[in-house]
């Protein structure tokens, strides 16, 4: 049975030889045909693979930016730019571990990126000549699998494991935390945890405290100093960097990276300043920490040069107000010392 059936069905299937040109449509998930991407893949043989198909046709040049995207063998509409930069980010992405991909044909089978694409040609209408690979893309981010390509953990479960800890730490106040039993035994063996009584319920030690203190330090620092990263408009052309501006984008992810952080260990961080009550309701582990990842991967492309003038310029503009909030503290004091030299001694009303 077909995952997806969009459109009418092929009249014909598979061409007999391959042709020197295929209509190379491609939709993401549920995304209506209408809205597919649609370019002419040239010179295809009939030994070429989905891998080599689409590596020839989605050409992220990291060299230049987004707009200036080149696609290998084929044409563009340039109304599809902005779909052909998506999908190019997602190869490029897959390619990282940032995510998965699944792909499917159209009224067809799921297939590999090894499996030959010429099996899969459809006739399209009455012209003999016409041929069509209609394909059908998936993405699943990975926020663990990138974690761990990047060697910030040894392994997926040593990253749930610190994830599980440290989330039942910052929870541990809480009235109903939902912490599993391998969890507490971990925290137990660590020493964060103890039972109050005998078989009793469980409470945080001293070391525990300490612990939890450190994370919550950690994650404030991260957020006071690249929280201005958070939402980002950046013009690529004048260089120009406009920070809060409400229709930014999130770079923290990149920021981290580029300032030799663990996106990971930093994005968890600092999500959990704020997702606080989504914890405690989870039901499933992994599901949750997923999604509070997702920000870890799911981020623009931006050259390494517009990365470092967003940093040099944002990092600049904390140390500013940063150096104002000192300003305003010392003002606030001298004031305070000013009226405390000036007070009436001995409690008499001044006049």
């Amino acid at each position: 049975m077909p995952r997806y059936t969009k459109g009418p069905p092929p009249s014909q299937q598979q061409s007999p030889t391959a042709p020197y040109a295929v209509q190379f449509r491609v939709t993401l998930g549920d995304m209506p045909l209408q809205d597919a991407y649609v370019a002419s893949a040239q010179a295809i043989s009939c030994d070429e693979t989905l891998g080599t198909l689409l590596g020839r046709v989605f050409t992220l040049h990291l060299s230049t930016r987004m707009d200036e995207e080149i696609m290998s063998g084929s044409t563009i509409d340039p109304d599809s730019l902005a779909m052909h930069a998506e999908l190019s980010k997602m190869i490029y992405d897959a390619q990282a571990a940032r995510c998965s991909l699944r792909f499917f044909v159209n009224h067809g089978p799921e297939i590999d990126a090894t499996d030959p694409v010429a099996p899969h040609f459809r006739q399209v209408g009455a012209d003999a000549n016409l041929w069509q690979f209609d394909l059908v893309v998936e993405q699943r981010f990975t926020p663990l699998d990138y974690a761990i390509s990047r060697g910030d953990w040894s392994s997926e479960p040593d990253l749930v494991h610190w994830l599980e800890d440290s989330t039942a730490l910052l929870l541990a106040d809480a009235e109903s935390p939902n912490i599993s039993e391998a969890t507490a035994r971990r925290l137990v063996d660590q020493g964060l945890f103890e039972p109050q009584l005998p078989n009793g319920p469980l409470v945080v030690t001293d070391a525990g405290r300490t612990r939890r203190y450190e994370l919550e330090s950690e994650a404030e620092s991260y957020d006071e100093q690249y929280g201005i990263f958070e939402e980002v408009l950046y013009d690529d052309e004048s260089q120009v960097a406009d920070f809060g501006s409400g229709s930014g984008q999130d770079l923290r992810s990149l920021v981290y990276e580029a300032e030799s952080l663990d996106p990971v260990r930093t994005t968890f961080l600092v999500g959990m300043l704020g997702s606080a009550d989504d914890a405690l309701a989870m039901q499933d582990h992994q599901r949750f920490f997923t999604a509070l990842l997702i920000p870890a991967v799911d981020r623009p492309y931006l050259d390494n040069a517009d990365v470092e003038q967003i940093i040099e310029t944002g990092l600049a503009l904390v140390e500013l107000d940063a150096e104002a909030r000192q300003r305003d503290i010392a003002r606030r004091q001298a004031v305070s010392h000013a009226r405390r030299q000036t007070r009436p001694k001995g409690g008499q009303a001044r006049t």
